[in-house]
Parts: structure tokens; sequence; C-alpha cells
């Protein structure tokens, strides 16, 4: 993260009734015609990070 403070604001924001959605336009991983799944799984394993250093709910 580029900032230390996010998983802490986004912790409050989620305790004030906010959720978090994450809109992703990744149409480049079209462009790996062959390695399509391990761009999927980069793109997801990314995300995944996020979600745990970010603490918070994801639905």
């Amino acid at each position: 993260l580029v900032h230390s403070s996010i998983p802490d604001k986004l912790q409050e924001l989620y305790k004030n009734g906010y959720k978090l959605v994450i809109f992703t336009n990744e149409s480049n991983i079209e462009r790996w015609k062959n390695k399509r799944q391990q761009a999927v799984d980069s793109k997801i394993g990314r995300l995944d990070k996020f979600i745990g250093r970010v603490k918070v709910p994801i639905q």
C-alpha cells in the first residue's frame, strides 16, 4: 500500500457503515492468450494480499 494509514481508514469507514467495493479494468488479461489463467491468478493473488492487509470484510 502506498500509505500506511489506508488500512486504518478503511476499517474506520467500515465501522461507520460503509462497504468496500473494488472495480477493476483488467482488459489486458486477454492479451495473455497462452497464459491467461496465470494472469488471472496473479490479479487474484494481489487482491487477496490487499484484503489481508486492510482487514475489512469483503462480500
